[in-house]
């Protein structure tokens, strides 16, 4: 149905003359199209004055105009979806890269980037000890508190900490103590201390990892020697859970390990006394080296312990010690002060001695002890838990099998130590 005529337009003929309304429809921009339905109240208003005496063609008209009327409006509404569109997303800038900056070359001894992990830039890395601003006793307040003494005792010179950076992730970090001994033998010493701590090496959760050196993964922490240095990992994230962090932390702290290991200097053998019992004692971290205190004496200097505690049913757990010397003289000293401190027996035609040691609040054990050269070997049973209550016949009857048992295996020691320094 064609529309009426515009304003100021002569009428084609289709349409009675209409003098009493003058239309005005304004179409064609997106703010007309906004106020179409005010658009439409307008024009009913403008015809009410003249609907009570033009009723018959304002019928037609009405039908004409509701027709327009609904095309303008979906033209226009048309027109809108053409110029305006949906809005753009807003442009959110990229996290900034942390490492962006980081070169991948070492720094300070330690590996610059690894695993997508860096050096952070922004760390506070501190220094303690001879030759750096802050007194070595200041780690022992700020880093280690009461594990300071165990630290000293094998030997620390001084320590460096640091820290790398994820980065993808500014909740996650790992934190480096990089400690520095006064010799190699001590800084395995404490390796050893650190990972088995006062217990045995079969309640250990790490376990080895191959590099040049040695070290060993836990649940997000990392040990790790070589020469004079130990370095220490913690891998730490704010938001991750326990299962993620020992998931996620196995693969971070494994690179890290090779890479830093790689860059370390020293030795990457333990000492000789270690070896030797770990060919023995066939088990991950079964040996122990510790400062001082063979036998509870004071100043009885460094030994290397190994643990037996799985011997077959029937068989008595125990230990086998190794103290070595700078030559025999001082080893048959340490002898002496061994059997001369405690009750002591020299066995005939057995090369060894007896001696009768007691721990507080437990009942003496016989260790024997014999000696190669610059060595001293002693074996030591292994209590594992409460003694049984037994009868003095019965418990004769097992010191003799454990006499026997113990003379068998400080020969067989003292003959292997005898082939490996050949």
């Amino acid at each position: 149905m064609p529309c009426p005529p515009r304003a100021g337009e002569e009428s084609d003929g289709n349409f009675e003359s209409f003098p009493a309304v003058t239309l005005t429809v304004h179409v064609g921009s997106c703010a007309g199209a906004r106020n179409h339905c005010g658009g439409v109240q307008n024009l009913r208003a403008s015809l009410e004055p003249a609907m009570a005496q033009n009723q018959p063609l304002l019928r037609r008209w009405k039908r004409t105009i509701a027709v327009c009327a609904t095309l303008a409006i979906a033209g226009a509404g048309c027109r809108r979806a053409e110029s305006e569109g949906e809005a753009p997303p807003v442009a959110r800038p990229n996290p900034v890269d942390p490492c962006g900056q980081m070169a991948e070359i070492p720094m300070d001894g330690l590996p610059g980037r690894v695993a997508g992990f860096c050096l952070d830039p922004n760390a506070d890395v501190k220094r303690y000890g001879e030759g750096t601003s802050l007194p070595l006793d200041a780690v022992c307040v700020e880093l280690f508190n009461g594990e300071c003494e165990i630290y000293k005792r094998y030997g620390l010179g001084g320590v460096k900490t640091t820290n790398y950076i994820s980065a993808k992730s500014p909740t996650t970090s790992v934190a480096v103590v990089v400690s520095n001994f006064q010799s190699s033998a001590g800084a395995y010493g404490f390796f050893t201390r650190r990972v088995v701590g006062d217990g045995l090496p079969s309640q250990v959760t790490v376990k080895p990892l191959k590099v040049p050196g040695r070290a060993a993964l836990g649940p997000g922490v990392l040990y790790l020697w070589r020469g004079k240095q130990v370095v220490e990992m913690n891998y730490v994230s704010e938001l991750e859970t326990p299962e993620e962090i020992i998931q996620h932390s196995a693969t971070v702290l494994g690179d890290l390990a090779l890479s830093t290991s790689s860059m370390l200097l020293g030795n990457t053998d333990p000492p000789a006394t270690v070896l030797l019992l770990e060919d023995l004692a066939q088990q991950d971290f079964g040996v122990v080296v510790f400062p001082d205190g063979l036998l509870g004496q004071l100043g009885s200097g460094p030994y290397a312990v190994g643990y037996f505690e799985r011997e077959g049913e029937g068989k008595r757990p125990y230990r086998l010690l190794v103290a070595e010397r700078r030559d025999e003289a001082s080893a048959t000293d340490l002898v002496k002060g061994i059997t001369r401190g405690f009750p002591s027996k020299k066995l005939k035609d057995r090369d060894a001695y007896r001696v009768r040691f007691a721990t507080e609040g437990k009942s003496p054990e016989s260790v024997y002890v014999s000696q190669d050269k610059e060595r001293v070997l002693l074996i030591q049973p292994l209590e594992l838990g409460e003694s049984e209550v037994s009868s003095p016949d019965s418990r004769e009857r097992e010191e003799k099998a454990w006499e026997e048992e113990a003379l068998r295996r400080l020969r067989d020691l003292k003959k292997m130590s005898a082939q490996r320094k050949s």
